[in-house]
C-alpha cells in the first residue's frame, strides 16, 4: 500500500504541500536552480504531484531501485500525445532486446579510447574560448563558454559543420528549455499573465523545429552515404544489425535526434552550475585548483562535482499496476527519477551538502544506472575535466557580477541560462 503522505513521519506540512504542487511548467519553479526545488522535498518517500499526476522518486535508494527495475518500468515514456509534442528517439525510448541492440551498436562509438583521441582538440577549443574571455574584464559565461564548448566538441564528433552551431543551439532550446519564461522570450513564445509560456505555441514550435531537424539530419546522412568521413554519422550509416541489415532511415534519424538532444545540454548545465558554485564559494574553487593536475585525484574530484551538481530528472513509464518503494503505481503512470535529490541524500552520502573531492566510494546516480546509463558518460567526464582545468589555468579568479544577477532554470531544464562573471575578481 502507498504510505499516506499526510501521516508520513518526520516531514513538515510544507514539504508535503510542495511535493503535491510540484509542476514542471510552473514559471516560478523554473526560475530556481534544480536542487533548490528538490531540497524542499528531499527526504520524502515517493510522492505524486497533484499538479502533473507524475510521481517523484527522490531518495537515493528509491532512485537506484527505479533505475534497476526494467521489469516494472519502461524507458518508452513518450506514448501518443504528450505536452510538448515530442516523439520517441533511440536508444533512449527503447527497452529490452531493442535497447541492447542499439547500445551494442552505439557504445563503441563513445568508448573511452575514442574519447581520449579527442582530448587534444578539446583542450584547444577550451583554451581558445577561455583565452578570449580572460582578456576581458567581464563575460556572460554560459553563452561564451559553457554552451559553445561542448557544442563544438559534439559537432566535431558527429560531423556537423561548426558554422551550424547557432541553429543547433536554438533547436536544443526549443526541445529542452522552451517552457522556461526566459528562454521562451528569446524564442518569441507568448506567455500568459502568470508568465507561463503558451503550451500551444510550444507544441507548434516543437513541430516546426522537428521538421527542420529531420531535414537537416537527412541531408547530412545522404552526404555521408556519398562521401564517408571520420565521424559518428558515417559510423551510423555503415553500422549493421546482428542480422547484417543496415539501419533504416527512420532509425538513423531517431538515433541522431537522441544524440543531438543529449550532446548539447547536460554538460552545459552541469558546468554552469559548477562555475556558479565556485564563484559563490572561492574555497571550493581553491581546493579544486590545488588538485586539478593530480592524475590520482582529478577523476574522483570530477565525480564528486557530478554528484553535487546532478541536474537530470529521468522519466520512466510504469508497465503494469505494481507497488514500488511503497508507491501504489498504475499502468502508464510517469515517474521522475530525480538524481539531483538522490545525490544529496544524507542517508546515503555523509556530508551530502559538502564537496569532498576524495569521496570514496561515490556511487552517485548523476549519469543514471544500469542498462540505460548515459551513453556519453566518457565524453561528459572528459569535457568536464578538461573544461575545468583549462578555465582555471587561464582564468584563475572570477566572481559573480552583482549588477547582473544570473537567470536560472529548473523543472527539468538543465542548469543556468546566464552566468555573468567579473573576470580577474574573486
Amino acid at each position: 500500500m502507498t504510505q499516506d503522505i499526510d501521516t508520513a513521519p518526520d516531514h513538515t506540512d510544507g514539504a508535503l504541500a510542495a511535493a503535491r504542487e510540484l509542476d514542471w511548467f510552473d514559471p516560478v519553479l523554473r526560475e530556481q536552480t534544480e536542487f533548490e526545488v528538490y531540497s524542499k522535498i528531499l527526504g520524502l518517500p515517493p510522492q505524486r504531484s497533484e499538479a502533473t499526476s507524475e510521481w517523484y522518486f527522490l531518495g537515493y535508494d528509491d532512485c537506484r531501485e527505479a533505475f534497476q527495475r526494467a521489469d516494472l518500468l519502461s524507458n518508452n515514456w513518450i506514448m501518443g500525445e504528450n505536452p510538448l509534442g515530442q516523439a520517441a528517439v533511440y536508444p533512449e525510448n527503447s527497452d529490452g532486446a531493442e535497447h541492447r541492440e542499439y547500445r551494442r551498436l552505439l557504445d563503441p562509438m563513445f568508448s573511452p579510447q575514442l574519447m581520449e583521441k579527442l582530448e587534444p582538440d578539446m583542450r584547444e577549443y577550451a583554451r581558445e574560448l577561455i583565452g578570449s574571455i580572460a582578456a576581458k574584464p567581464s563575460c556572460e559565461f554560459v553563452s561564451e563558454f559553457t554552451m559553445p564548448f561542448p557544442t563544438i566538441i559534439f559537432c566535431r564528433l558527429m560531423g556537423f559543420p561548426l558554422d551550424d552551431h547557432p541553429k543547433l543551439m536554438r533547436w536544443k532550446d526549443v526541445y529542452m528549455n522552451a517552457m522556461t519564461p526566459f528562454i521562451a522570450d528569446q524564442l518569441g513564445i507568448a506567455v500568459d499573465d502568470a508568465g507561463r509560456p503558451s503550451m500551444e505555441a510550444v507544441r507548434e514550435l516543437t513541430g516546426t523545429s522537428a521538421t527542420e531537424i529531420i531535414e537537416y539530419l537527412g541531408t547530412i546522412l545522404d552526404e555521408r552515404r556519398r562521401a564517408p568521413q571520420d565521424d559518428i554519422i558515417t559510423m551510423l550509416v555503415t553500422a549493421r544489425h546482428d542480422d547484417g541489415e543496415s539501419l533504416d532511415h527512420d532509425e538513423l534519424i531517431r538515433i541522431c535526434f537522441n544524440l543531438f538532444l543529449g550532446g548539447l545540454d547536460t554538460v552545459t548545465g552541469m558546468l554552469s552550475m559548477i562555475m556558479r558554485d565556485f564563484a559563490q564559494h572561492p574555497d571550493r574553487r581553491a581546493r579544486f585548483v590545488e588538485l586539478m593536475d593530480d592524475p590520482d585525484r582529478i577523476g574522483p574530484a570530477v565525480e564528486e562535482l557530478v554528484r553535487f551538481h546532478s541536474i537530470v530528472a529521468i522519466p520512466r513509464r510504469v508497465k503494469d499496476d505494481c507497488v514500488l518503494r511503497g508507491a501504489d503505481l498504475r499502468k502508464d503512470d510517469i515517474i521522475q527519477v530525480v538524481t539531483p535529490a538522490a545525490g544529496r541524500d544524507p542517508a546515503r552520502f555523509a556530508g551530502a551538502d559538502e564537496l569532498d573531492y576524495d569521496r570514496s566510494p561515490n556511487p552517485h546516480l548523476g549519469f543514471g544506472l544500469g542498462l540505460h546509463r548515459c551513453l556519453g558518460i566518457h565524453l561528459a567526464r572528459r569535457e568536464l575535466r578538461i573544461g575545468l582545468q583549462e578555465i582555471h589555468r587561464l582564468m584563475p579568479s572570477y566572481s559573480l557580477d552583482p549588477t547582473a544577477p544570473p537567470k536560472v532554470g529548473s523543472g527539468g531544464v538543465r542548469g543556468l541560462f546566464t552566468l555573468p562573471l567579473l573576470v580577474g575578481q574573486g
